[in-house]
């Protein structure tokens, strides 16, 4: 079973009927779980990031990338924003609009 941060599970072999999987560790650092038959991607570590970013990682407009009370994503005008979203209060961090 494959779970995100919240412990919500994403994918799990119970739920993929009697098809086998393949699970492969690239060179990119992207864990792959593929349908044999058709090559085909059914959970990639790449469309998942977390804190730890590698360098042929991209981080797209569609991620962001997340620790503990920390985001680092594009916002809606494109730009790179890193936000700390604490329990009491929210503030971005970065870029400084000041």
């Amino acid at each position: 079973a494959l779970a995100d941060a919240n412990g919500t599970t994403i994918w799990d072999s119970k739920n993929a009927g009697n098809k086998h999987f393949t699970i492969s560790l690239l060179d990119t650092g992207n864990l792959l779980v593929a349908d044999p038959s058709s090559g085909r991607a059914v959970w990639q570590s790449f469309d998942w990031p977390t804190d730890t970013p590698l360098s042929s990682q991209p981080l797209t407009k569609d991620t962001k990338l997340v620790a503990g009370y920390y985001s680092l994503y594009y916002n809606n005008d494109n730009m790179l924003q890193l936000l700390y979203d604490g329990p009491e209060i929210a503030s971005i961090y970065w870029p400084d609009r000041g």
